[in-house]
């Protein structure tokens, strides 16, 4: 027969050592070397060049516990691997590994120890194969990372839902107060408008998640640019005059500010003739909105503490506790101003 076609036999005659150092030579994907039964290193293959760095001629000889971290060296884990090894034959490990340059990569690794069967089971050595699985791990990393993220965003989210919702019903405890019996309808498409500014905001805080951005600042002007339209619709009119800068606000800051512009527009339509502008800048004393009206005006004794109603209760609750701020309530030439000063939010964390 062809000589071609007896070769796969011959594969059969190789040793059981030489096939091991076809498999170690050959073999690029895995890092595969043997060491002494000392743990010192006897052979090393391309993988283990590739993957580790270090040429044959750079560690022969050498103990392998330089491929572990400083921290893994500290406590002993090389040598409890050769213990382990010996003792039931092989030792699985899945940690951070050193590189010649000093770069970590994680590996998953396997120890096995050589034996001879027919010499009383004497040690001749061991092998150690490591496998590069940086990808996977920075991988794995990333999605729980992520999965803490979303965790965080739905809780975030929830609490705001809850928060909100126990808003509405203070609001309502305080409207069933005042009125015992039945509730006007200007009350009801007030608690209306709240839900729906609410609505409005939640909406935005979804779309936050969705970009995988769920606790970073909201932009005011997207929260503007999605509540006044509602706003002006709901009111009769085609716009309101509006300067926004616009600055950054934590979740809690824009929820509430929507509540509060909601609530004075509505306040400014009921009390003016009709003009009405909403101005949010910065300044030195912090974030300022006014919303003004070219109404009568406050009358000269107004006192927001004993003139509270359910609408000026809110204002104040809010202000006051969700966006550690003031509000000031005064007249200008055309009419009534609110101004409302509040903290950027990262001078609340600082």
């Amino acid at each position: 027969m062809p000589a071609e076609s007896e070769s796969p036999r011959n594969l059969l005659l190789i040793s059981p050592e030489d096939r091991l150092r076809l498999i170690e030579e050959n073999v690029r994907d895995y890092a595969i070397f043997t060491l002494t039964p000392e743990g010192k290193v006897a052979t090393w293959n391309l993988g283990a060049e590739r993957i580790l760095g270090y040429t044959e001629s750079e560690v022969i000889g050498l103990e392998f516990f330089h491929i572990f971290t400083s921290e893994d060296r500290s406590i002993g884990v090389p040598q409890r691997e050769l213990e382990i090894a010996s003792s039931v034959g092989r030792a699985e490990d899945e940690r951070w590994h050193l590189h010649k340059d000093g770069s970590r990569f994680w590996a998953t690794g396997i120890l096995t120890a050589l034996r001879d069967n027919e010499d009383g089971g004497r040690l001749h050595g061991y092998v150690k194969i490591l496998r590069d699985d940086t990808h996977s791990k920075n991988a794995q990393t990333q999605i729980e990372a992520l999965n803490a993220q979303l965790r965080d965003a739905m809780m975030e989210i929830h609490h705001r839902v809850k928060n909100n919702l126990q808003v509405i019903a203070a609001m309502l405890d305080i409207q069933m107060m005042e009125y015992e019996e039945s509730l006007p309808i200007s009350e009801a498409r007030r608690l209306a408008e709240q839900i729906r500014t609410l609505s409005i905001v939640h909406d935005i805080l979804t779309q936050q998640v969705q970009q995988d951005n769920p606790n970073a600042h909201i932009s005011v002007q997207s929260v503007f640019d999605r509540l006044l339209p509602n706003l002006a619709k709901v009111a009769g009119h085609d716009s309101f005059e509006t300067r926004i800068a616009d600055v950054p606000v934590s979740v809690k800051q824009a929820t509430s500010l929507a509540l509060i512009v909601a609530e004075l527009i509505s306040n400014a339509l009921k009390h003016g003739r009709g003009w009405v502008e909403v101005t949010l800048e910065e300044s030195a004393a912090g974030n300022v909105l006014e919303v003004c009206n070219d109404g009568k005006g406050f009358p000269a004794d107004f006192d927001p503490t004993t003139s509270a109603n359910t609408g000026l209760t809110l204002i104040d609750t809010l202000v006051r506790y969700d966006m550690r701020g003031t509000v000031e309530y005064d007249n200008f030439e055309r009419g009534a101003r609110v101004r409302v000063t509040f903290p950027s939010p990262d001078s609340l964390t600082a």
